[in-house]
């Protein structure tokens, strides 16, 4: 429990201000509609990376047998 207290960081002391009517996708989804951003709730965002993941990604694609490799293309230096 220790280690979990240490790793939050409060991001606001407020609760973020949502219009009224506007509790629908993709600001809220179904299934957190009536349960979200409401008194009493509390919302837990978990913040993770996944650059290992992306870099395995990405080494997988490009060890594909040719016909089957993708092909990146550098849209800012072509």
């Amino acid at each position: 429990m220790s280690r979990a207290r240490e790793s939050k960081v409060k991001i606001l002391d407020h609760r973020l201000d949502v219009a009224p009517g506007r509790r629908d996708f993709p600001a809220y989804p179904d299934s957190n509609r009536f349960l979200s951003n409401l008194p009493g709730t509390t919302l837990l965002f978990p913040v993770v990376d996944l650059s290992h993941q992306y870099v395995n990604a990405l080494m997988y694609l490009l060890t594909q047998p040719d016909g089957a490799r993708p092909t990146l293309v550098d849209d800012r230096n072509f």
